[in-house]
């Protein structure tokens, strides 16, 4: 279902993105030398490389040079430049081309800039800027939602007798355990080492309890398998009014992970949070 919307999606950004470029192409075409307005035709490129990646930038190009000829030479025929007509699309598409890797290469940067380097989920910085709207909206329409401090107990342990690459793997068993066990619509991010967070939206404390404990139970089996002496410390609240920032949903669920660990670890602290002073 996701993978049928996401092609449904990039079919609309692509076909949308090639209507306006024929829309351009009508309005360019009967405007003669007017070079102040050719930039126009990039702007259809801009707009489909950026929220269809690279592969709809090159079916968009391609797709525009091939109407852009078909259409000059219908309207020239038969006095058409055929030399000229290949050499001027040539160029043009080569521009283009141009274009859309400048584009996604921006785009990889700024979604690198956002990426854990190792697991591949969020990162801190991406993380407040989701936490930031995820606060932004319970507030404004009153919806619950609840968030966790996972840290992984003895995790310096596990890197100091198996190793750093064990420490790695863990971590991304860890990573791959915890998205199979949420939605697409949760938040999930390592803000550093061995801490996860996650925001679970209109989510009350049974419910998130239920995704914790059974995200818990899994990690144990898994650590047991590979002989690793760990288990997990979890900080749980669940907002009935949104805190006021990011560092107080922080702090909140931070200082309740502290305590299930000051209480013997391998356990989940939870708290629901009704008032916000």
């Amino acid at each position: 279902m996701f993978n049928w919307l996401k092609k449904r999606s990039f079919l609309f950004i692509v076909l949308s993105g090639y209507v306006f470029s024929l829309l351009f192409l009508l309005i360019l075409t009967h405007i003669p030398r007017n070079y102040a307005l050719a930039p126009l035709f990039l702007i259809p490129i801009i707009y489909v490389t950026w929220f269809s990646k690279t592969k709809g930038g090159i079916i968009l190009a391609s797709l525009f040079i091939l109407t852009a000829a078909a259409y000059e030479i219908i309207s020239k025929y038969p006095n058409v430049n055929y030399f000229a007509l290949l050499w001027n699309n040539f160029m043009r598409f080569t521009y283009e081309l141009a274009l859309v890797y400048i584009i996604s290469n921006l785009q990889q940067e700024r979604h690198a800039a956002r990426k854990d380097y190792l697991t591949g989920i969020a990162n801190r910085q991406y993380f407040v800027e989701l936490a930031e709207m995820e606060i932004k909206r319970s507030s404004r329409y009153k919806r619950i939602f609840s968030a966790a401090f996972i840290d992984i107990d003895s995790f310096k342990r596990i890197n100091d007798n198996f190793g750093h690459k064990a420490g790695d793997h863990l971590l991304i068993l860890m990573t791959n355990l915890i998205k199979s066990n949420i939605r697409n619509t949760d938040v999930f991010a390592r803000l550093a080492g061995d801490e996860f967070v996650l925001i679970f939206p209109e989510t009350d404390q049974e419910q998130s309890k239920v995704i914790i404990n059974r995200i818990a139970k899994t990690f144990i089996e898994t650590a047991n398998k590979h002989k690793w002496p760990t288990t997990l410390s979890i900080g749980l609240a669940t907002y009935l009014k949104a805190p006021k920032s990011v560092d107080d949903l922080l702090k909140k669920i931070d200082d309740l992970m502290y305590t299930a660990k000051k209480n013997g670890r391998n356990r989940t602290q939870s708290e629901v949070v009704d008032e916000y002073k």
